[in-house]
């Protein structure tokens, strides 16, 4: 495996593992790791970008040294440095040749692999390497057909890839042949009435495993949390995860705790304090109307909207957003440990670390009748 391994973490992990182990496999009885201690402060620099030749439509991500902008209705991928945001290069156009591409839904890169994975809207599946050479793999296959069993939540036929994709939908290479992929219960397989499914939380799942060779997905895991369960949102479930070894740290939009797991699915403990004025007032209901009462909600209701681990630092960064206004905000986690709360500029999202300084971008450009600009920023963490 290139990221899940079959090594164990000592120290905190280790000792809550063994408490966990003692008291049984009771939700009720895990531990709640960390506390607040403010330690740290940031430095905010932005860096303004003219992007009128793009569409403004399409994704940020970062690898190493470049920031990137997938462009989702040119079909283009347009390569920034990250230190002065000069542009550098583009790749790719739109159309049907060798090295053109159709209109797509996002692009992001594997946690732990080279690639940059492309999803249309159909679920078709591309990728393309450090030398933008692509790989079409195909339509990412549940097995659906006629006759679904709305009542089996462990098979993947339920299932369809995560939707909203706005904050971001990561792959995980777990080896060479199988992807980790973030999924959401296909509710109009599982409703009746107009209600979702008695079991919807209690043995729905989240995650899927893709096989890349034959576009299969072989098996479903993970599981929803309990703020679920007792206060139902179907039109808010999607999350946003990380990894650090064989742990997975888990991210629901509604929820103030993160979740860590041993892979694939044991629940060792929880994290994550409440973040800064945020309004979690969302409409409960097992009604599915997700169109309505998502924009509904859309017009009051405050998310959280990104999370990832930081190897070279051993930091966790979480971020939250205000729909509307764009008003965000992003805290920092170090061993389970809230050291740092912090008020960002509008629209923020967080997209990785380089070489001592952490990036982010405003994930809606800045456009007038005249130009389209994106900002760039740098946090220096003191």
């Amino acid at each position: 495996m290139k990221t899940i391994s079959n090594l164990r973490h000592v120290s905190i992990i280790t000792i809550i593992f063994l408490i966990f182990e003692s008291c049984g496999n009771n939700n009720e009885n895990i531990i709640h790791a960390g506390e607040k201690r403010t330690s740290i402060s940031i430095v905010i620099d932005s860096m303004i970008i003219d992007a009128t030749y793009t569409s403004g439509q399409g994704n940020f991500y970062m690898k190493d040294s470049i920031i990137t902008f997938a462009d989702t209705y040119y079909s283009t991928f347009f390569h920034y440095d990250i230190n002065t945001g000069k542009y550098i290069s583009k790749h790719f156009s739109r159309g049907n040749g060798p090295n053109e591409l159709n209109k797509f839904m996002c692009a992001y890169p594997a946690l732990n692999g080279k690639q940059v994975f492309i999803l249309d809207a159909s679920n078709y599946l591309l990728s393309f390497d450090e030398q933008f050479n692509i790989s079409k793999h195909g339509t990412v296959n549940f097995g659906w057909s006629k006759n679904q069993q709305s009542s089996d939540f462990e098979s993947p036929t339920n299932y369809n890839v995560m939707q909203m994709t706005d904050f971001g939908i990561h792959f995980t290479y777990l080896n060479d042949s199988i992807l980790i992929i973030p999924v959401n219960i296909v509710k109009r397989f599982t409703s009746r009435h107009g209600l979702i499914h008695r079991n919807h939380y209690k043995r729905g799942h989240i995650f899927g495993k893709l096989n890349i060779n034959n576009m299969k997905v072989e098996k479903i895991f993970g599981q929803f949390p309990e703020i679920y369960k007792k206060s139902p949102t179907p039109h808010l479930e999607f999350f946003q995860y990380a990894v650090k070894g064989d742990t997975m740290y888990v991210n629901h939009a509604v929820d103030s705790l993160i979740y860590v797991y041993e892979y694939p699915d044991r629940l060792l403990y929880t994290m994550g304090y409440e973040c800064n004025n945020i309004n979690r007032k969302y409409t409960i209901t097992t009604i599915v109307d997700e169109g309505r009462i998502f924009m509904d909600d859309k017009k009051k209701a405050e998310i959280n909207t990104g999370l990832k681990y930081i190897p070279q630092t051993n930091l966790l960064i979480r971020t939250y957003m205000k729909f509307i206004r764009g008003e965000s905000g992003l805290q920092v986690y170090e061993n389970s440990h809230l050291i740092g709360d912090f008020e960002m500029p509008p629209y923020f999202i967080f997209l990785g670390y380089y070489n001592g300084v952490y990036y982010g971008v405003r994930i809606i450009p800045i456009e007038t009748e005249d130009k389209t600009e994106f900002v760039f920023y740098k946090l220096i963490v003191k």
